[in-house]
């Protein structure tokens, strides 16, 4: 579909359920085409800033770092990639929200938005590392089933899927949840660690020797979750594994490496 044209059945859609900004709920341009705009203006310039703000151990912006949490490192992570800052306690922030709009308001619009600002990212770890499209898989850390019940969602699938459709990485579903653990928005650190020992299994087709893996969630707080997902992922041949989020907790600000 050209970016000037829209089909009838979509502008009638629209027509009824206008967009609405995914951070503000400003309604948006109904007649712009471009599914992946989900920001108004005005939060788009503040969203662009937050993508700037520095890494306090490496000095770049957030969405160029690639310092990891130490969890990550334990976990022989190979790279992690994220966007902006997450601040813990408010929905104030721009980025908190749009965070809240996939976890809770399901669309398709923010995580196509979210997916083209991690394609970027994606596009830089293959080119790189000289990893051929097709030895890469998209991957995610699966939501507990009674929140997807609840909310009508899997936020990093959705993610995950949002980026295989733009990058045309596959995306296969390598981790389960096992059914057992506590939310980990109410845990601390060391509950969050003990929580996810058994949260997650390995799929049986997950098959990755000679694969390089892409993992994404939506909010790294500790990277408990994730580190528990990578641990997992590396048993199943060894493959490389890069961690994408779109957030990583402000706490995380200050990380102990760097990568580069």
């Amino acid at each position: 579909m050209s970016s000037g044209k829209m089909r009838f059945g979509q502008r009638l859609k629209q027509l009824f359920f206008p967009p609405r900004c995914a951070a503000c709920e400003k309604l948006l341009d109904w007649t712009v085409s471009d599914p992946a705009i989900a920001l108004c203006k005005e939060c788009a310039k503040r969203w662009e800033s937050e993508k700037l703000q520095n890494c306090e151990s490496c000095a770049k912006s957030v969405s160029s770092c690639d310092c990891m949490p130490e969890r990550l490192i334990k976990a022989k992570c190979d790279g992690f990639r994220k966007l902006v800052y997450y601040t813990s306690g408010t929905r104030e922030t721009v980025q908190n929200r749009v965070i809240f709009r996939i976890k809770n308001k399901p669309d398709g619009r923010t995580p196509a938005f979210l997916a083209r600002e991690l394609l970027c990212a994606l596009e830089d770890v293959l080119r790189t590392n000289g990893i051929d499209q097709k030895d890469a898989v998209l991957t995610y850390i699966p939501r507990a089933a009674a929140n997807k019940r609840r909310y009508g969602t899997d936020q990093a699938e959705a993610l995950a899927r949002a980026l295989s459709a733009c990058s045309g990485v596959e995306c296969k579903r390598l981790l389960l949840r096992a059914g057992r653990g506590a939310e980990q928005k109410h845990l601390n650190a060391a509950q969050r660690a003990r929580n996810v020992r058994d949260a997650f299994v390995l799929s049986p087709h997950a098959l990755l020797s000679g694969k390089t893996v892409i993992l994404l969630d939506d909010v790294v707080t500790t990277g408990a979750s994730t580190a528990a997902g990578v641990r997992l992922l590396r048993r199943a041949g060894e493959p490389k594994i890069y961690v994408f989020s779109v957030a990583y907790d402000e706490i995380g600000r200050e990380m102990p490496k760097s990568l580069s």
